[in-house]
């Protein structure tokens, strides 16, 4: 992974959900149009969300699994689908998701 590319992308992101007051819906559809019109792939996208839950930046990993959900297929599809989940029970996602969550 770029490192330069991947911190960039975390910054657009951060700054997007500012915005958007944490709306995740919101942020993990700027991310699907961002990676379709800059070629990101879902794998580099998957490996952005295990970066970001190791720095324990749990929303940023949601977003970019759930948009690596979103655009792949096969194996990393299901991946990025389990990695979902479980960032969902982790935070309480469950309960959340369909609201913004106000964590900035």
């Amino acid at each position: 992974m770029e490192e330069d590319q991947a911190k960039k992308l975390i910054g657009i992101v951060i700054e997007h959900l500012k915005s958007v007051k944490g709306d995740l819906d919101s942020a993990v559809d700027f991310v699907t149009n961002l990676s379709k019109k800059n070629s990101i792939s879902p794998d580099f996208l998957l490996e952005l969300c295990y970066v970001c839950g190791s720095n324990e930046m749990y929303v940023l990993a949601y977003v970019f699994a759930k948009t690596s959900a979103r655009l792949s297929i096969g194996d990393t599809k299901a991946i990025a689908h389990y990695n979902v989940g479980v960032l969902l029970l982790s935070w309480g996602g469950w309960k959340r998701q369909k609201n913004s969550i106000s964590w900035l």
